[in-house]
């Protein structure tokens, strides 16, 4: 008995040196978020991969895992809090081979990117005296779109595509005009036909219709240099922008998005311009999602990077902070070097309204204005 005691606790010395020693050498660990960009508050899933190369067991392994302070996890999840991140812990127990792959449901809600920073693992000795740790770092991260505004004003203010509203009003006018008028023959479709025409010369005529441009816009996010490290102004001004190039786009607008901010991963670069139709929009999104509370160019550089490709026949919708001598400067600036339309919404008022630029110049207030 005494024999088999001694030969018991040696073959166990030998495990838990031999545990120490290889400590997390011979597992392997990988984590990563299933996205890159998403909808705000879009359930995703954050993908542990834990693999024990070793033929020994491993009997006691603890997950540190960080994610973004934000982050909203399923409520079994325990959670610890951190200045900047929160973690969440969980144990395992391998087999010699054995690989567990875990999947925690994450949503995020606040605009930008969030950084998925890593994790720490534990193994514990086999006799679990003690422990070793090894931190493993990570650079996946997820961008998380803008909101869209909730504020029906903001497509009010851009008006009818097709002519339903004032001429002097909308922001983009109707593209087609009515060519002719010729004999129906029994193939166009009813809504083609003139019932004026056919009333005066007695029998039924349809109009042709020609094209006379590409509907474009340009929209334009502008930096005041007053708004600098004010989160939620900007992500105000990025849900407009955000609702005004879907309401374009979805009505055949070609967009371009230009913007003074700084935006995430393009370094000191002064503007940033982004075209996009309706097919992809998700470069705007991406763009939108990306803008950070800093400036990185003037106003006049803002001008000239809005006009170098415009149509002459382009509208422009300014997306300013609040009413502002810049805002002003922008719209006549723009209404020196443009024969198209222009309207300007402010993000602090919340309630754009249409009105004159100029007229809102002067008077310095107002919670939008189109000329």
């Amino acid at each position: 008995m005494i024999v088999f005691l001694v030969i018991l606790g040696l073959i166990c010395a030998a495990v838990q040196i031999f545990s120490m020693r290889q400590g997390l050498d011979c597992v392997s660990f990988d984590y990563a978020p299933d996205v890159r960009e998403t909808e705000p508050d879009a359930p995703f899933g954050v993908t542990t991969t834990l693999i024990n190369r070793s033929r020994l067991p491993i009997s006691y392994l603890k997950a540190e895992i960080s994610y973004p302070l934000s982050a909203e996890l399923p409520v079994q999840t325990v959670e610890k809090e951190h200045e900047f991140r929160k973690a969440t812990e969980a144990v395992y127990r391998l087999k010699g081979r054995e690989r567990v792959v875990a999947e925690v449901p994450v949503t995020l809600g606040k605009r930008g990117y969030h950084r998925f920073s890593g994790a720490t693992l534990y193994r514990g000795d086999f006799l679990g005296f003690n422990e070793v740790a090894e931190k493993y770092t990570s650079r996946g991260s997820v961008l998380v779109y803008p909101r869209p505004s909730e504020d029906a004003e903001v497509i009010r203010t851009l008006g009818n595509l097709t002519g339903d509203i004032i001429a002097s009003r909308h922001l983009i006018r109707d593209p087609i005009l009515t060519a002719c008028c010729r004999e129906y023959t029994g193939q166009e479709p009813m809504h083609t036909i003139s019932w004026t025409q056919t009333a005066r010369l007695g029998e039924i005529m349809v109009r042709e219709f020609e094209p006379v441009r590409e509907l474009s816009c340009s929209v334009i996010l502008l930096n005041d240099g007053r708004a600098s490290d004010d989160e939620a102004l900007l992500d105000k001004s990025c849900s407009i922008a955000r609702t005004a190039c879907e309401y374009l786009t979805s009505n055949g607008v070609v967009v371009d998005l230009c913007t003074n901010y700084a935006v995430s991963g393009y370094g000191r670069k002064i503007t940033r311009t982004v075209r996009a139709g309706k097919e992809n929009l998700r470069d705007i999104l991406a763009m939108l999602g990306a803008l950070l509370a800093k400036d990185s160019g003037s106003v006049r550089n803002l001008i000239d990077a809005s006009c170098r490709d415009a149509a002459e026949s382009t509208g422009f919708l300014i997306i300013a902070p609040r009413p502002s001598k810049e805002a002003d400067d922008l719209g006549l600036a723009l209404r020196q070097r443009s024969a198209g339309p222009i309207k300007v919404i402010y993000a602090e008022a919340q309630a754009p309204a249409a009105g004159d630029a100029r007229a809102a110049g002067a008077a310095g207030t107002g919670g939008g204005a189109a000329c």
